[in-house]
C-alpha cells in the first residue's frame, strides 16, 4: 500500500485545499495480484480529489499475488484516503 499513498500524494500536492475531506475506494485484488471492480464507495465532495485516489490505485497495479492458501478468489478492499489541512 506504499506504492498507493506515494502516488496519491503526488497528485494530491497540486490541489489548493482547505479542510478535511476522505474518500473511500473499493477494489478487489484478484489472486494473481490484478485489480478489479475499482470504484469510488464514498466521495470526498471533490471529483480531482476522488480522481486521484482512484488513480493512486490504478498506478500501484498490480499488487503482489494473494497467498496460494487464500480460500477465496479475491481480497476486498475498502481503502480510506484523507486529506486535512
Amino acid at each position: 500500500m506504499d506504492r498507493v499513498s506515494s502516488n496519491w500524494f503526488t497528485a494530491i500536492n497540486n490541489l489548493d485545499l482547505s479542510g478535511e475531506y476522505q474518500s473511500i475506494v473499493y477494489f478487489r485484488i484478484q489472486k494473481n495480484g490484478q485489480i478489479s471492480d475499482l470504484k469510488i464507495e464514498q466521495s470526498s465532495g471533490l471529483p480531482a480529489l476522488d480522481l486521484s485516489a482512484r488513480r493512486a490505485v490504478e498506478l500501484a497495479a498490480p499488487f503482489p499475488p494473494l497467498p496460494r492458501d487464500f480460500e477465496n478468489d479475491y481480497l476486498v478492499i475498502h481503502l480510506i484516503f484523507e486529506r486535512s489541512k
